[in-house]
């Protein structure tokens, strides 16, 4: 199947925002390149998952391939030009897309056109802020790393690529360095109170009070999670499943077997960090990426 023979019937299996925000845009991804309306598909299949800045980068997104012909055909020559086999073009990729991307990569790394993918998705990426800037009154992002319990002292200076793009202190004094930085975040996230949009992420046990403004998620309070989708992939495993049925199966877990029953996108984003592959590994790394 090719984009150009999409046809509103094949969303049936999308959740509901996800399927209307792909009707909607369906004329823009039947012009779409083979190799690359897949990977949008990706994105739109996920709509009802995702927090509210990832809908609004992903609306941005649309929009930009929506405008003129010319726009778009210009902004996806790089991965048109890129060769999709036979095999992949047969894939039920608009039901499965995230198991065709996998299916692309390994095609394009053993075709050696891996480096040419890379150039379209970071040039079509300049072309959308380029045309789409993010409004010049959004709140600027701010990321605060500490690191303390359980680190040794290392003769490597840290952040040393990062030095020369800022300012290093050399005479900070750390006690009571943790209350500070936490309220700092508080007073944030108080002042600017957008859904989703101020996390505190610890790799233990959570230290910081509850704050109506602050998402938290730590490592400690996804054991029950951690415990439960153990279970089931041992079980898998003992009954001979195969790494890629297993892969299927964990994508295919829904928040409610695990016992979850209160935010749903919160829910759904605490099974995805332990359910989402990275790579060709089966449990995955994207918590330490998170």
């Amino acid at each position: 199947m090719l984009p150009r023979d999409l046809k509103p019937a094949d969303f049936a299996v999308y959740p509901p925002l996800a399927k209307e925000v792909a009707i909607r845009h369906l004329a823009m991804l039947r012009r779409l390149p083979a190799s690359f309306a897949p990977l949008m598909l990706r994105e739109i299949i996920g709509y009802d998952w995702k927090f509210p800045a990832e809908r609004k980068d992903l609306d941005r997104q649309l929009a930009f391939l929506s405008g003129s012909p010319d726009t778009l055909d210009g902004s996806v020559a790089h991965f048109a030009a890129l060769q999709v086999s036979p095999e992949l073009q047969r894939m039920d990729w608009v039901a499965q897309p995230s198991l065709f991307a996998e299916n692309l990569t390994a095609h394009l790394w053993a075709t050696h056109q891996i480096e040419a993918f890379r150039t379209a998705a970071v040039g079509f990426v300049a072309d959308v802020n380029a045309a789409m800037p993010e409004p010049t009154d959004s709140l600027r992002r701010v990321a605060i790393v500490m690191i303390g319990q359980g680190a040794a002292a290392e003769n490597v200076p840290l952040f040393r690529k990062l030095r020369p793009h800022g300012t290093h202190y050399t005479n900070v004094q750390a006690k009571g360095g943790y209350g500070i930085l936490l309220e700092a975040v508080r007073k944030r996230a108080t002042a600017y109170p957008e859904p989703y949009s101020h996390w505190y992420i610890d790799g233990g046990e959570s230290k910081a009070d509850p704050c109506p403004a602050l998402t938290s998620v730590t490592y400690e309070s996804i054991r029950p999670v951690r415990a439960a989708l153990q279970n089931k992939m041992r079980a898998a495993w003992e009954s001979g499943t195969g790494s890629e049925v297993l892969r299927t199966m964990l994508a295919q877990i829904q928040p409610i077997e695990f016992g979850l029953h209160g935010d749903p996108l919160f829910d759904r984003f605490q099974v995805s960090l332990l359910t989402e592959a990275s790579g060709t590994q089966v449990y995955s790394t994207t918590f330490a990426q998170w």
